[in-house]
């Protein structure tokens, strides 16, 4: 028999924010990048304008995923062409600083998800971290409010995305597991 197991997608309260300032760091950019190829190859446009196509194909995929008509994980796609588009160019610094941008960026977005087993509780962010239950004072569920309380006097509080969440068995579960691992004189 399987032991019991949940879990749950927080809510990402500053996801907008996060694409906000990515578009802005583009355009600002993509300003950079074609400031930089006229004067540095004033024949050579071709480079340009091929930065001009990965700034407007991440333009074009950055609103369609605005309007939600389209979730993708390609808006990362241009920001890693311009790091290579600085390295063809022989401006290493600007290539990797875009480089390490974006990978923060990536890292930002994506969905944040905890993991509750008999064992402990996963907390599969960026770094990845587990909790045991003998650390947790304890667990709670209430109205797609997630709260954990620390021992140690942390405490993370969000929002989850699951809206058919049987609170009560889960919170039973937690209850269970704290009680086992903890006992109260």
């Amino acid at each position: 028999m399987s032991s019991p197991f949940y879990q749950f997608t927080l809510q990402r309260e500053k996801q907008a924010s996060y694409y906000r300032f990515e578009l802005m760091v583009v355009i600002l950019h993509l300003i950079t990048f074609i400031v930089y190829v006229i004067n540095r190859y004033p024949d050579g446009i071709g480079i340009a304008l091929l930065g001009i196509a990965a700034a407007v194909i991440y333009v074009f995929v950055y609103f369609l995923n605005i309007k939600k008509s389209l979730k993708t994980g390609l808006l990362a796609l241009p920001l890693f062409v311009f790091a290579l588009f600085w390295f063809a160019a022989g401006v290493y610094w600007m290539g990797a600083l875009v480089f390490i941008f974006d990978s923060f960026a990536v890292i930002s977005k994506q969905k944040i998800k905890v993991f509750f087993t008999e064992e402990g509780v996963l907390y599969k962010s960026f770094p990845k971290r587990n909790f045991t239950w003998d650390s947790l004072n304890n667990v709670i569920l209430k109205d797609g409010m997630l709260t954990i309380d620390f021992k140690n006097n942390k405490l993370i509080q969000q929002l989850v995305e699951e809206s058919d969440i049987d609170e009560t068995g889960f919170n039973g579960f937690c209850a269970l597991q704290l009680k086992t691992l903890n006992p109260k004189p």
